[in-house]
């Protein structure tokens, strides 16, 4: 009888201990199940993050592999030309990542960004061939020559560089011709030609 009432008197003071206790101070979620509702609320967290987070934030953030996320981070004021070189540049990554970058109107005008995205093989072929008629000669050269870049882009990167370089030599030589007589047509002029100059 003696050990049953120091049970019951043992089991009393801990409900008394535990009912003094101050509640949290800090929200508790319980998730149960780890269906899609779950995941859902988890990218809507992080994609509300992406829109309002702090500077602290937009690191991890970067390295988030959902690419409604990076949109919406693409879209943060707080991120800079830097940060978005960084995601373009990342290997490896999806191509849906690499998408959002090509389409942020804000970035993709950003030399830098569309440089990073034509030298990571992870961007779409299709894309990065877009960005080729976008991209200096130096870029284009170290393109042509870049082995781990598809085929086709290293290919029309060579024919672009190809391409510009003869429409220089040839605009150099219509400018050299029109300010050096000596540069001139030596083909005698008939009269069936238009005058020269025009």
């Amino acid at each position: 009888m003696l050990p049953r009432a120091l049970a019951a008197s043992l089991l009393l003071l801990s409900c008394l201990a535990a009912s003094a206790q101050d509640y949290p101070t800090k929200l508790i979620r319980v998730m149960l199940g780890g269906g899609p509702d779950a995941i859902a609320r988890l990218v809507g967290e992080r994609m509300q993050a992406a829109r309002n987070t702090t500077r602290t934030e937009i690191d991890r953030l970067l390295r988030d592999t959902d690419p409604r996320v990076i949109r919406n981070l693409l879209q943060n004021a707080r991120i800079v030309e830097r940060d978005v070189t960084l995601l373009a540049t990342r290997r490896p990554t999806t191509p849906a990542i690499q998408l959002e970058v090509f389409l942020s109107g804000r970035w993709i005008a950003r030399p830098a960004v569309r440089r990073a995205l034509a030298r990571n093989p992870f961007t779409p072929t299709d894309l990065t061939l877009r960005l080729l008629s976008l991209l200096p000669e130096q870029d284009l050269a170290e393109i042509a020559q870049a082995l781990d870049l598809p085929d086709a882009v290293r290919q029309s990167a060579a024919r672009r560089l190809r391409g510009s370089r003869i429409g220089i030599a040839e605009l150099d030589a219509a400018t050299r011709t029109e300010a050096d007589p000596d540069l001139q047509d030596p083909r005698p002029a008939s009269a069936d030609d238009p005058p020269r100059g025009a």
